[in-house]
């Protein structure tokens, strides 16, 4: 974890725990980032084979799912949500802007 023993001695517990939690949630980060990696060179060689005896490549979720794409999923999902415009909100804008011309 890199406490060096002087910092060690001088922590309590409860944060000693913080940093042992903090430790292996960023082993979990890293080695879910080497799997995202591996899972991007991998699906780009097989899509430019796909695509050189003239098939489609299927996406790279679909044909490699890890754990952590579920939950990707739903961020993306809710991003899409929160980023869809009023259309009376749309309405209102170019009809202003259409006034302006």
């Amino acid at each position: 974890m890199g406490i060096s023993p002087k910092d060690l001695k001088d922590i309590t517990p409860y944060e000693f725990n913080l940093l042992r939690e903090g430790y292996y949630k960023q082993r979990e980060f890293d080695s879910n980032e080497r799997w995202r990696l591996a899972r991007f060179q991998a699906h780009t060689t097989y899509a430019m084979i796909a695509g050189a005896l003239g098939n489609t490549p299927d996406e790279i979720m679909d044909w490699f799912p890890l754990p952590t794409d579920e939950a990707a999923k739903e961020q993306r999902a809710k991003l899409k949500s929160e980023r869809l415009i009023d259309l009376d909100y749309k309405r209102e804008m170019e009809a202003k802007m259409n006034a302006i011309k």
